[in-house]
């Protein structure tokens, strides 16, 4: 028989904080920053959710002891199956028994549908919800695209916080639009925080929720295909035996189309060749990348609003994704919306020469 002393505390309901907010809003950013608060005697959890299926944001997010990072890929946690989302929260809070939990959702998800699953009762003796919050980036606040797009609309009515990013940008427009937005929405008043590079007091979002009304909105279809074309839809508990680099993907889903790389770590791009090649696709709205070029290991982090790239550690290997629109259509397919083909053959021209790659036979990947 166990001694007291050596019996396992029960878990007690984790404080779990959502971090939203669109395409590029500065969420990944702000999540570093709120990480290196962690007290050195806590263990805190983090599930990031990508639209993609290459997991960049994984290797954008500082690497700390005491610290758990768990990805759930492909579509986001509220609009594809929410099989593979529990799984993966149930097993991370079994696996690190955490002080604390961090849930950055894909800045395409919508919110509300998220928080709704959470608060369902199976997670009430798991999960205590905290204050939701939404990044918002200076640029959005003047662009009607960001501002009357549904998905954001989403993420402002259910948060009760909100973070402006690239406050050293701000202007008296600016100063506006966000008298506006909180006119619009009162509950921001006394929780509206300005940030630059995600520099912000933890104790800003350690509350508990405003009371808040869950507006229902219908699922939209997810299709996802891998590079063979197969239509895989895994299920959460069988496990999945990792593809080497290189390797690609394209899949669609919520008007959108996402086409990922995994090349590599010693293939070397020229910098210049490759950032002018992913500023050639068409009708983008983001591009993510961990990759090495002459000058090193290179983070890129592209929104139609901020081009922003730094050196980086490195994460193993190459890591590529780029988000377009790709608007559904009456007699739509599950085809690509854009020559990924064509892309992926401007990509590879851009290699070093020298590149190991360079050596071996030029085909598609």
């Amino acid at each position: 028989m166990l001694k007291p002393a050596m019996l396992k505390p029960l878990i007690q309901a984790v404080p779990t904080h959502i971090i939203t907010g669109f395409l590029g809003a500065g969420k990944t950013t702000l999540l570093n920053q709120l990480l290196s608060q962690r007290p050195a005697h806590e263990t805190w959890a983090v599930l990031i959710n990508e639209f993609g299926k290459i997991g960049v944001d994984q290797a954008l997010i500082a690497q700390h002891d005491g610290i758990a990072i768990r990805e759930v890929v492909g579509g986001c946690l509220c609009c594809t199956s929410q099989l593979p989302m529990h799984v993966a929260l149930a097993r991370l809070l079994q696996q690190t028994q955490p002080d604390r939990l961090f849930i950055e959702p894909t800045g395409l998800a919508h919110a509300d549908q998220l928080v709704e699953q959470l608060s369902q009762s199976h997670w009430q003796t798991s999960l205590k919800l905290q204050a939701v919050v939404c990044v918002v980036s200076a640029a959005m606040l003047l662009d009607q695209r960001y501002r009357q797009h549904d998905t954001l609309i989403s993420q402002l009515e259910v948060s009760d916080i909100l973070v402006i990013s690239h406050a050293n940008s701000l202007t008296e427009s600016h100063q506006r639009a966000i008298e506006q937005l909180i006119s619009h929405y009162p509950k921001f008043s006394n929780h509206v925080y300005l940030t630059e590079q995600g520099q912000l007091d933890f104790a800003h979002i350690n509350q508990l929720p405003s009371h808040r009304i869950m507006t229902r909105r219908a699922l939209l279809t997810h299709t996802g295909l891998n590079r063979t074309g197969i239509d895989q839809q895994a299920d959460a508990d069988t496990p999945q035996t990792p593809l080497e680099p290189p390797f690609h993907y394209v899949e669609q889903a919520l008007q959108h189309e996402v086409a990922g790389w995994c090349l590599p770590a010693d293939w070397q791009f020229e910098q210049q060749a490759l950032i002018d090649c992913l500023l050639s696709t068409p009708d983008w709205q983001r591009i993510k990348a961990v990759i090495q070029t002459e000058q090193g290991w290179l983070a890129i982090n592209f929104t139609p609003t901020q081009l922003n790239y730094h050196s980086h550690a490195g994460f193993g290997d190459n890591r590529l994704e780029i988000i377009i629109n790709a608007p559904a259509h009456p007699n739509s397919t599950d085809a690509p919306s854009y020559d990924w083909t064509a892309f992926e053959q401007k990509l590879l021209a851009t290699l070093r020469t020298g590149s190991k790659h360079k050596t071996s036979s030029r085909t598609s990947i």
